[in-house]
């Protein structure tokens, strides 16, 4: 037999179901939770950004905005779904708070607006006045007032209920009559869906200017590396080709080579010689680049002054962590930036990894709501 009325109590865990989007939330204290979220989304949001290495650290920068441009599509763009679906991570805590079974009446009055509308005005004050104590208690991360935090956790509870009474419908455990019996509220919740959804396409245009910021980064950067790649290669080309060519020269009859050799050379050369000078007006830095981002290890100058066979073990020692200390230095100064640009590209992978983890479990809670 049909029911033509859910259960409160079903509502407010179907409710509490879609606020989380995971059984997370009820499996372990809220805080505990909600601060795990926090803490994930603090981190993946930070790593959007990069320390720029200096210019002639071309491969390290272009590993950088590469993994950036990457990083701001996919990851980013998860995490906007994140935080939209699931709401800002301590904003669910107030949800959580106002949800507690101990205001059940309250929103059963909510439910119920359109039988009793001076019932559900006095159950939206005591609500109001738990999200308020609630939401100065545990700091959000947005910057709501307090009725916009109230008018967004009832929202999100009305579109969980909404949902959820349309699976109920579906599954043939209650009557279409309930959209009728709570009209007020399943319109509130239909609302909420387009809600989100509109702040969905605007999130989701501001991140698309982001990621083509992010690309025209990443081109302008691997653009170096093909500049840096033309000008060495052609340049390391230079000594080979007269090596090749005078091996050449050898094997052919003189009358020939006299010809020959001057025109095979001048071609190759001119070749090589073109591809430096394009590559070099297109980023001049090109010239010097190499040089100047591995500099050569020079060791300190050993002060020999007073030296007897008597100390010369305690001044070997101590020149010999001297030494020790600048090849360390050295070794940050060369190749910091590549050890940076790695450890930034591993941990943007490792948060992408994660991002997908926690947007699955989001889009399971609204996926429903999506298909609105």
């Amino acid at each position: 037999m049909k029911k033509s009325l859910l259960t409160v109590g079903a509502a407010c865990i179907a409710a509490a179901s879609m606020m989380t989007g995971c059984g997370s939330f009820e499996q372990q204290a809220p805080n505990a939770y909600l601060n795990q979220l926090n803490t994930f989304i603090d981190k993946a949001q930070g790593l959007e950004n990069h320390t720029r290495q200096p210019e002639a650290f071309v491969i390290p920068n272009a590993l950088l905005s590469s993994t950036k441009a990457h990083y701001t599509a996919v990851a980013g763009a998860a995490l906007d779904s994140i935080e939209l679906r699931y709401g800002q991570a301590d904003e669910l805590y107030v949800a959580k708070v106002a949800l507690d079974p101990n205001y059940l009446g309250e929103w059963n009055a909510l439910r119920n607006a359109d039988k009793d509308a001076a019932a559900a005005d006095k159950a939206a004050g005591v609500l109001k006045k738990v999200i308020a104590d609630a939401y100065a208690t545990y700091k959000t991360r947005n910057k709501k007032s307090v009725d916009g935090l109230y008018d967004s956790v009832v929202g999100a509870v009305a579109q969980a209920d909404y949902i959820y009474y349309k699976q109920a419908v579906k599954k043939g455990d209650a009557d279409e009559k309930i959209f009728t019996e709570f009209k007020t509220w399943c319109e509130l919740g239909a609302k909420n869906v387009k809600r989100v959804a509109a702040e969905e396409a605007k999130v989701q245009a501001e991140r698309a200017k982001k990621v083509e910021a992010a690309k025209k980064a990443a081109e302008a950067d691997n653009r170096k590396v093909e500049l840096v790649i033309k000008y060495y290669s052609s340049k390391a080309a230079l000594p080979g080709i007269r090596i090749g060519v005078e091996e050449l020269k050898k094997s052919l009859d003189p009358n020939v080579a006299k010809i020959a050799i001057p025109i095979i050379e001048k071609a190759l050369i001119d070749t090589m010689v073109k591809n430096m000078e394009e590559a070099a007006k297109e980023w001049p830095q090109v010239t010097t680049v190499i040089s100047d981002a591995i500099p050569p290890f020079q060791m300190p100058k050993f002060d020999a002054t007073g030296i007897t066979v008597f100390n010369i073990k305690a001044k070997m020692g101590s020149y010999t962590d001297e030494v020790s200390k600048s090849l360390s230095d050295w070794n940050k100064k060369a190749f910091g930036p590549y050890y940076y640009s790695l450890e930034i590209a591993g941990k943007r992978f490792s948060y992408t990894l994660k991002a997908w983890g926690w947007q699955l479990e989001s889009y399971q809670a609204y996926k429903d709501a999506a298909a609105e």
